[in-house]
């Protein structure tokens, strides 16, 4: 991986000295200089990278352009493994208000959202609004062909669990 960060790098300082006004470029390799760092596990490096490509991409692109969600998708996975589970929340309902004004009600991304969003309030003990996400992301996962059965169980499991140890 070490290669790949360094071919990455030339690469953005070459876009970034000769096609400046590049952005799409510069915030792709920005991208995938941060993918680099996560799978290193260098988790602050990945961080500053998909910080500065999320910032370039919410400058230059609109607000529900598809790789800004998919930028904050990214800084949200780096956040879970750092167990930052309040900075992921506030990521995946960023990712949520987007995809609630750009999608249709019921496509299965503002489902995994929901679901999402759930799942951070569990980790954050807060089981009543985590219960809150996962019934509405059921109300989509039922209406959307495209969950597995597998998803529907685990969110069916969440819910029962939930309401069965919190007394809900």
């Amino acid at each position: 991986y070490d290669e790949s960060f360094e071919c990455y790098k030339r690469a953005l300082n070459i876009y970034e000295e000769n096609f400046s006004t590049n952005y799409n470029q510069i915030a792709r390799y920005l991208q995938w200089i941060g993918f680099v760092c996560y799978v290193k596990l260098d988790l602050d490096c990945a961080l500053v990278y998909y910080e500065k490509c999320l910032r370039i991409r919410e400058i230059n692109f609109n607000w529900d352009h598809s790789s800004i969600v998919d930028t904050i998708s990214c800084l949200i996975e780096v956040q879970r493994a750092r167990n930052e589970h309040e900075i992921c929340l506030a990521y995946e309902l960023k990712c949520f208000l987007i995809r609630e004004k750009s999608l249709p009600i019921n496509h299965q991304d503002i489902g995994k959202s929901l679901f999402n969003i759930g799942h951070c309030y569990e980790y954050l003990k807060k089981f009543q609004l985590a219960l809150e996400y996962y019934k509405r992301a059921l109300v989509i996962y039922e209406q959307c062909t495209s969950f597995s059965r597998e998803d529907r169980q685990k969110l069916d499991a969440n819910i029962q669990r939930i309401s069965e140890e919190q007394n809900l």
